[in-house]
């Protein structure tokens, strides 16, 4: 389910960020005939009463990307240095002494020409069914935790930011042949100054349609944290923001519901699509293995451009080691000298949704429930994961039902959630219809003990399953099924 706590976001700002304020630079425009003379050089000016030259045809797109790429945007950002590393933060209470993203931003490696941060993974295809090559290119960076960091841990001020910038060109006209950057996510996915966890991304492809998936998990050394997965597509040479899914939050302190909102997702749902598996199996991935080893991310080979991960280092107290893969083909291709960059290395993964055909008993169950409990609620999010369906749903006053239905039509779990600061009449009445219904079928000393004003500290195991109360940012009244 998802949880819920406005106090754990309000001391800082939703990750939209005007995106012409966050660019670090404006690269120049490079034309496909500038490189026509001898590798990038520039063709000899044409004077008066000269034969005209032969004209030449001007390079694919893709050559023409893997140029710009090579000759402006890496003298610029350099390449981010991939493969494993260790680093001592100077104190996890002050963020003040450096932080990772810090250290990271610092380093460079002379032999290999790579630094902590810089260009990650890169890939040529059409991204927006124009038929016309983009060129999508994932950078590492150092963002201020001020506009994007999802939360402050420590009094951290940034965060290490997987940015993603978009190139075009254009077929005809007047800007025909020109190379230039057309948009800039500048945290697509990030993580806390003094966090280890994980950040993952790649594109899948469902009815024709590219898509980029991003996935991050946060954790300090004493807790878990954000977990957040971010799905875009390119529309008219700009990154849409389609979904945003996963909870916000520290610990247990979490409390965010409607995470597309917050991020300023449009809400698409991708349920039971190959879009979902790819993330799902993204964000079942084992950060203690490598790419090869892990059989979630094995099953996406063909479809991801990058893997990030911080590790809190055995036998430290301020040590991390960082584990990154850029999982696309383009530093061979460059080695190469080869336009066919255009593909990722393989074909993109055969993704079968799996279908869970017994949603109707969770919309059943949410409808006898808001029929009981006399309080009208309406669909807000749904997903599936590995076959079984989650849905959660709403009252306009803020109270929330959850519930989730195994692949084979059991009931899995039931949820009812408020904001403990704004909790109303509506949760205890939502939580009583739980324990009346009959398709549920909890025991009667459960339904006894849970009842009315039951406090917000109980645990009661029965028969096949538990039912619990909390209260730390929400009130929650859960049951479970094993």
């Amino acid at each position: 389910m998802l949880f819920t706590a406005a106090a754990a976001i309000s001391a800082f700002a939703a990750p939209s960020v005007p995106r012409d304020a966050v660019r670090i630079s404006e690269p120049p425009a490079v034309t496909l005939l500038g490189y026509l003379a001898s590798d990038g050089e520039e063709a000899p000016a044409v004077t008066a009463g000269d034969p005209a030259p032969e004209e030449t045809p001007a390079p694919a797109a893709a050559e023409a990307y893997v140029r710009y790429l090579r000759d402006v945007i890496l003298p610029e950002y350099g390449w981010a240095k991939t493969g494993e590393m260790d680093w001592t933060l100077p104190d996890l209470n002050d963020a003040s002494a450096g932080t990772l993203p810090d250290l990271m931003s610092a380093y460079w490696d002379d032999a290999t020409g790579e630094g902590g941060h810089g260009v990650l993974s890169a890939v040529i295809r059409d991204l927006d069914g124009d038929g016309v090559d983009d060129m999508l290119v994932l950078f590492l960076d150092k963002a201020p935790g001020s506009s994007v960091d999802i939360k402050t841990v420590y009094g951290v001020g940034n965060a290490t930011a997987l940015r993603a910038r978009l190139y075009t060109t254009e077929r005809d006209g007047p800007s025909a042949g020109v190379v230039a950057e057309s948009d800039d996510v500048r945290a697509a996915a990030e993580l806390g100054g003094l966090c280890a966890g994980t950040m993952t991304a790649g594109i899948i492809t469902w009815e024709g349609v590219p898509y980029l998936y991003t996935y991050e998990w946060m954790e300090d050394y004493t807790t878990y944290g954000p977990r957040l997965t971010r799905i875009y597509h390119v529309e008219d040479g700009r990154f849409i923001l389609d979904s945003a899914d996963g909870w916000i939050g520290w610990g247990q302190a979490t409390d965010v519901e409607d995470v597309n909102a917050f991020c300023g997702a449009a809400g698409v749902s991708f349920l039971e699509t190959s879009v979902a598996e790819a993330v799902s199996l993204a964000a079942k991935g084992d950060q203690r293995l490598s790419l090869d080893e892990d059989p979630n991310l094995s099953r996406l080979k063909g479809s991801l451009l990058m893997r990030l991960v911080f590790s809190w280092t055995p036998g430290t107290n301020r040590g991390i080691t960082s584990r990154i893969d850029d999982c696309s083909h383009i530093r061979t291709a460059l080695e190469q000298d080869d336009a066919a960059a255009r593909m990722l290395l393989g074909e993109e993964p055969d993704l079968t949704p799996k279908i869970n055909e017994h949603k109707s008993v969770a919309h059943a169950l949410a409808d006898g429930l808001s029929a009981a409990s006399g309080i009208p609620l309406e669909l807000q999010n749904e997903r599936t994961n590995e076959g079984d369906y989650s849905a959660s749903y709403s009252s306009a006053a803020g109270v929330w039902l959850s519930i989730t239905v195994s692949q084979e039509g059991k009931l899995m779990s039931v949820s009812v959630t408020a904001d403990y600061k704004n909790r109303n009449a509506e949760w205890p009445k939502l939580k009583d219809a739980v324990l009346a219904d009959p398709s549920i079928g909890l025991p009667e000393d459960v339904r006894t003990r849970f009842a009315g004003d039951c406090g917000y500290s109980l645990t009661a195991d029965f028969p096949g399953g538990r039912a619990f109360t909390a209260a730390v940012a929400d009130v929650i009244f859960t049951v479970t099924f094993s």
